[in-house]
């Protein structure tokens, strides 16, 4: 069972993010974007360019439609793991191929111990998208509370034994940046894998406007 404790980190700048509130059901989405409040498609669609399909069964607890923090959803929890996987989406600005390049080595830094060197990425082309997959795992550096400054650190964190991360830089087709976050217990991310991998690879792109 994995343990845990709390390391406390220097506290550097501000963060902000914008979420609200949001349900989710199922079938194909609304030809206009909704309140994040009364969104009902799996088809979550926060841009009126980029889409995504969220996979059967996560659940959508959080979604805003401007800013960079875009949309949280949770997935099923696996073996004996007391927490889901949970998958964060935000966006960057157009040509915001540095802020992608951050977001996954902040993502790789998160994890530390044995197996968290072994760090997998790859780059593909897929419908005019450009993906960077990384993959990595040991023991996360769980956030309290919000991430701040470049670094993107929160004030201080939990050590969760056993976990592991897939990321997924995105670059859409009018070169607005994305990033998909899967994280949580071994056993619910590598359940989720699939579902992940078959999400970020079947985006649409939808008139290409870079998001606000």
């Amino acid at each position: 069972m994995a343990r845990a404790r709390i390391v406390p980190v220097a506290q550097v700048g501000v963060l902000h993010m914008l979420v609200v509130t949001s349900a989710v059901s199922c079938r194909d989405a609304p030809t206009e974007p909704l309140p994040a409040a009364r969104v009902t498609s799996a088809q979550h669609k926060i841009e009126p360019s980029v889409v995504w399909r969220a996979p059967a069964g996560w659940q959508l607890e959080k979604a805003a439609p401007t800013g960079e923090s875009r949309a949280k959803y949770t997935g099923p929890a696996q073996g004996d793991a007391a927490h889901p996987a949970e998958l964060l989406v935000t966006a960057h600005a157009k040509d915001a191929r540095g802020a992608l390049e951050d977001e996954l080595r902040s993502l790789a830094s998160s994890f530390e111990g044995p197996g968290s060197e072994s760090v997998a990425r790859e780059e593909r082309d897929k419908d005019g998208f450009h993906l960077t997959h990384l993959d990595v795992a040991g023991t996360y550096r769980f956030p309290m509370g919000p991430r701040m400054g470049k670094s993107k650190r929160a004030a201080a964190h939990v050590l969760k034994e056993n976990w592991r991360a897939l990321g997924c830089a995105v670059v859409a087709p009018d070169r607005s940046a994305w990033f998909f976050r899967l994280v949580g217990p071994r056993d619910s991310v590598a359940a989720a894998r699939s579902a992940f991998v078959t999400m970020v690879e079947s985006l649409e792109c939808r008139e290409c406007a870079p998001p606000r």
